[in-house]
């Protein structure tokens, strides 16, 4: 695998397909009240010309022993990577030079802050955000919340 800032590329064993690989780290949170699978079944059922398509996922757990205060203890430890469709044409910033690029860019950022916000009620949906990336009005985000006025 080739080095690719914090992804590596990879290769699917089944088909020779290019993938992006992207490891999480270990005992990374899993969002409350969902599980991993549930996410990324989500994310994998996701088709946009905006979205990086994921194709593969692993979530696996094995026992290790650690040392603790002074003595050993036996932790379960999981790891998370996730396979993405490869780009081979690199950064979104090199194919930005024309007014529509910008908007995309703009929208984009606005979908990923209405996604982090604190109140859960306040988040799109997935269909919300499909919908914003293909240009239709969605309410929720013409929503300003108080944190966008700091």
């Amino acid at each position: 695998m080739e080095e690719l800032r914090l992804i590596k590329q990879g290769v699917l064993p089944e088909g020779g397909r290019m993938i992006a690989v992207k490891r999480l780290a270990e005992n990374a949170p899993v969002p409350s009240g969902m599980t991993f699978e549930t996410e990324v079944t989500n994310l994998m059922a996701l088709k946009h010309q905006n979205i990086v398509e994921l194709l593969h996922y692993c979530h696996e757990a094995q026992k290790k022993v650690i040392q603790h205060n002074g003595r050993y203890v036996i932790v379960e430890m999981t790891e998370i990577c996730l396979c993405y469709e490869y780009l081979p044409k690199g950064s979104l910033d090199k194919y930005l030079d024309d007014a529509n690029g910008l908007n995309q860019v703009k929208t984009c950022i606005l979908i990923g802050l209405k996604c982090v916000e604190v109140d859960r009620k306040k988040r799109p949906s997935i269909v919300d955000i499909v919908d914003k990336l293909s240009g239709k009005f969605v309410p929720i985000f013409e929503q300003v919340s108080p944190s966008q006025h700091a």
